[in-house]
């Protein structure tokens, strides 16, 4: 069985394609993961409501999240840790 529910030669094809844009520096663009028949069905049965759409968002909040998101509770940690490690040490 199929534990990632994806065509796995189609899945490798992509990967490889993804590759080779990357080494040419091409732009982003989407990728549709080859899920199976049977992947699909588990996806209808557990979430009726799931609306698939193949298109990419231009949602800011989505495509900028990780530009865009709060990190200061991150970098207080990080520099806390620091101040830590140089308590530390002597």
């Amino acid at each position: 069985r199929d534990v990632l529910y994806l065509n796995l030669n189609d899945y490798q094809l992509l990967i490889e394609q993804q590759i080779a844009k990357l080494n040419a520096a091409k732009p982003f663009s989407s990728v549709i993961l080859p899920i199976t028949p049977d992947f699909e069905r588990i996806i209808k049965a557990n979430y009726p409501d799931y609306d698939y759409n193949q298109e990419t968002s231009t949602d800011p909040f989505i495509v900028d999240h990780h530009m865009r998101r709060d990190r200061s509770e991150v970098i207080s940690a990080k520099e806390e840790a620091i101040q830590l490690r140089k308590h530390r040490r002597n």
